[in-house]
């Protein structure tokens, strides 16, 4: 007989499944492994959720040096994002859990000189992974 108890959830983006209610993700967990896909960690139920369930929880933290600007116009500033994360980490979530998502990079001198500062800012958090997209 198959259990249906879901084991394994990938791919929860808070932008979509649970930013008007952040308890919601609750009903979207596996048991064993989940990805959670955000860019905002403003809100301290979410991180209590995030935090609550950490035993099973990998957290896609994506940070853009475009924060503002028609690239990412919902994305918070980096400085905020780090304060956010710092948070976070500081209230009991491992940073070896997260990866650190740098998107997009823009492929030009300055797009590069953006990635350089934003990895030299969020290196202090002890993040060892980290992902990237290039917008080509």
């Amino acid at each position: 007989m198959m259990s249906s108890t879901k084991k394994v959830a990938f791919g929860i983006n808070n932008e979509k499944d649970f930013s008007a209610e952040p308890s919601r993700i609750i009903s979207l967990l596996g048991d064993i492994c989940n990805v959670i896909r955000c860019r905002d960690l403003s809100s301290v139920q979410l991180r209590k959720v995030l935090i609550d369930n950490k035993s099973k929880i990998i957290v896609h933290y994506t940070v853009s040096g475009y924060a503002g600007t028609p690239f990412e116009p919902k994305t918070p500033h980096p400085a905020v994002a780090y304060k956010n994360l710092q948070a976070f980490i500081n209230e009991g979530f491992p940073p070896q859990q997260i990866v650190l998502r740098i998107d997009p990079i823009i492929p030009t001198e300055k797009g590069l000189e953006v990635v350089n500062t934003v990895l030299e800012v969020f290196q202090t958090l002890n993040i060892k992974r980290c992902r990237y997209k290039m917008f080509l």
